[in-house]
């Protein structure tokens, strides 16, 4: 087994219509990789654990529990057990 993984490789998910996910696990972390089209909408919706994250291209407006942010490039969010988090480009 290889700890190496690229990400080309593996096969994107489809969360909403404009947004895919590609993942990655071990035995008690995950790591996604969201891919969000220009215009597209992740509407609000909920985690039963804590997931963070960092905006690696482009620009996003983010909101977690009530608080709307407009993120850029290197910035990170995290998303407390239970939030509700949604995003729109």
């Amino acid at each position: 087994m290889s700890y190496f993984v690229d990400a080309e490789n593996r096969d994107p998910m489809t969360l909403v219509p404009g947004a895919r996910t590609r993942t990655f696990w071990g035995e008690n972390i995950l790591l996604s990789l969201v891919e969000i089209d220009a215009n597209s909408e992740v509407p609000t919706h909920s985690h039963p654990h804590e997931q963070a994250g960092m905006l690696v291209q482009g620009e996003l407006e983010m909101g977690v529990a009530g608080e709307v942010k407009h993120l850029k490039p290197c910035t990170s969010y995290p998303e407390a057990w239970n939030t509700t988090p949604s995003a729109a480009m």
